[in-house]
């Protein structure tokens, strides 16, 4: 009997994982990641003038959405990444705290959660997929910059 209970678990979280393609295209349609806000302090609020660029990008079969940071002439670019039950936009109050580093700050939603979009073929998202993913995230930015070296 107990085996019949883990077995549907295990399936509830492998659907839930599954994000439909019919998401919103921005973070603007909908407000529920906004209701945080009142437990940070003001400074790392989310205003109208620190709000993140929107953008998706190809990867591995999905449409990845990431909210980024820019900055002008940045020395670094650090990439936000969430856990399960997460998203891209509730990791940006970390840069809108920390912009005073200079750095240009990128924070996507993994497959199966915020907007990012995932095949219509697939029925779950494999943890393997985020890896994958993020892999193919951090070559596409460092293609982006000249002159680009990793810290030792």
């Amino acid at each position: 009997m107990k085996i019949k209970y883990i077995i549907t678990i295990g399936l509830l979280f492998c659907f839930a994982c599954a994000s439909p393609t019919n998401r919103p295209e921005t973070y603007s349609e909908i407000s529920h990641w906004y209701r945080y806000q009142h437990f940070l302090p003001d400074d790392l609020r989310f205003q109208q003038v620190n709000l993140p660029s929107e953008e998706f990008v190809g990867l591995k079969g999905y449409k990845i959405h990431l909210d980024r940071y820019p900055k002008e002439g940045a020395k670094c670019k650090v990439l936000l990444v969430h856990g399960g039950g997460g998203n891209g936009r509730i990791l940006g109050t970390l840069a809108v705290g920390l912009k005073s580093l200079g750095c240009e700050w990128i924070a996507p939603d993994l497959p199966g959660f915020g907007l990012t979009k995932i095949p219509d073929d697939k029925r779950y998202v494999p943890y393997e997929d985020w890896v994958l993913v993020l892999n193919d995230l951090v070559q596409k930015e460092k293609n982006q910059v000249k002159n680009f070296s990793f810290l030792d």
